[in-house]
Order: structure tokens, then C-alpha cells, then sequence
């Protein structure tokens, strides 16, 4: 991602987890709102950690409050991840 397209597009999201990117970057695609995914990792190194593991997900500026409403809604409860007795 160049300097001129990070002017309109904002930071939704970061993570170190491809599948948890692609599943969000697919999540708010579903509902309208384009997602761009700016990644660090070195294909090179065997090594994802630390800054060179960042996967970062972009949103437009205007899309911000319904990315950020929508990644709030479908992440889980504390409730919801404790196992039934």
C-alpha cells in the first residue's frame, strides 16, 4: 500500500493470523465495505513474530464506524467461549 491510498483507507484491524485476516478482510467484503490487507511477513524467513508477522486490514475512512460495529458484533462473547456444564 502506497502513502496516497493510506490517506482515505484507516487501520480496522490487526493481527498475525492470515486465516483471521482473510476471514475478516471476506467478513466485511460480505457486507459492502472493501478491505485491503497490508502485510510485513517476509516469505523468505521461516519466522512470523514480533512486526515482521503484522498483517494489517484497511478499510475507507467513510466505512470505519460500520467496519468497526460489524468486527464488534461478530467477535464472541466472554459468555459465549465458556463451555456448558
Amino acid at each position: 500500500m502506497n502513502d496516497e491510498s493510506q490517506d482515505s483507507w484507516v487501520e480496522v484491524r490487526l493481527t498475525h493470523d492470515e486465516t483471521e485476516a482473510a476471514i475478516i478482510q471476506g467478513l466485511l467484503e460480505e457486507n459492502g465495505i472493501p478491505c485491503r490487507v497490508d502485510s510485513s511477513r517476509v516469505s523468505q524467513l521461516p519466522v512470523t513474530f514480533g512486526k515482521m508477522g503484522e498483517l494489517r486490514l484497511f478499510v475507507p475512512e467513510e466505512d470505519l464506524g460500520r467496519a468497526e460495529a460489524l468486527l464488534a458484533e461478530s467477535e464472541p462473547d466472554a459468555d459465549d467461549t465458556e463451555p456448558e456444564v
